[in-house]
């Protein structure tokens, strides 16, 4: 089974996100450390202990929503702006034994025990063949996605 498809501008930011979304270990890390600042708020002796406390909460959930929300998709967009290679066609390809990317660029193939992890959302799935390195594949290009998803269940284990 095989697909081609073209990367768009929204995709790729997207895609970021998706990358970027907390693990389960991290939020229960955050939660924590949420909690802990929350209870030294509330407890401390010192004024200034509890206002730094609620100063850490109160800019920690700030900073985190200015990445999220602002910088990380102006910075994503400019990326997509500047490298071209992403915005050329790619060709899929689903194997017994991998997936085939091809482009204008040459080829790559991954078999699937070299799959690191992988994340989906309603629109795209991430493959990743190292912790920071992934392939994007639209989930528009219809059964191919499908049919990529519950081989990635089976051969890789669940999305994280």
């Amino acid at each position: 089974m095989e697909a081609s498809f073209t990367l768009t501008e929204e995709e790729y930011i997207r895609a970021n996100k998706l990358f970027t979304r907390l693990s389960r270990k991290s939020l229960v890390i955050y939660g924590v450390v949420g909690v802990s600042l929350a209870i030294i708020a509330f407890l401390a002796d010192s004024l200034v202990l509890r206002l730094g406390a609620i100063g850490a909460i109160f800019g920690g959930i700030i900073g985190d929503q200015f990445v999220r929300k602002i910088y990380a998709p102006r910075q994503t967009r400019k990326q997509f702006r500047i490298y071209k290679a992403i915005q050329e066609p790619v060709h899929v390809s689903k194997q017994s034994d991998g997936l085939v990317f091809e482009n204008s660029m040459g080829n790559s193939k991954i078999n699937w025990d070299r799959i690191v992890k992988w994340r989906e959302d309603q629109d795209l799935l991430l493959i990743y063949q190292a912790p920071q390195v992934y392939h994007i594949i639209p989930k528009r290009i219809g059964e191919l996605a499908s049919d990529i998803s519950k081989a990635l269940t089976e051969k890789t284990g669940a999305a994280s």
